[in-house]
């Protein structure tokens, strides 16, 4: 199975349905990813599942993680500068 396809019981959201779900500021830290030298410019959830995380740091790396393991799937490279 490759690591992109969302885990079994993970069901998409549809974007029109905004019933779905609701949105809430964090009250605490529920979880914590580390592994770029430097500070993070963005992330983003994968589009519908949620279940990998992109993030592009100022060490010019960009990351995948696994959401519900919380560790770091694939590390990309190359990069001189920041990844905005």
């Amino acid at each position: 199975r490759s690591w992109i396809v969302p885990p079994s019981g993970v069901k998409g959201v549809d974007l029109h349905d905004v019933e779905d779900h609701a949105c809430f500021v964090p009250k605490k830290c529920v979880a914590r990813f580390t592994g770029h030298d430097a500070g993070v410019h963005r992330i983003r959830l994968f589009p519908r599942t949620g279940h990998l995380l992109l993030s592009a740091g100022l060490d010019g790396a960009c990351k995948v993680w696994s959401v519900a393991e919380r560790k770091c799937m694939r590390t990309y490279v190359g990069h001189t500068a920041a990844v905005r």
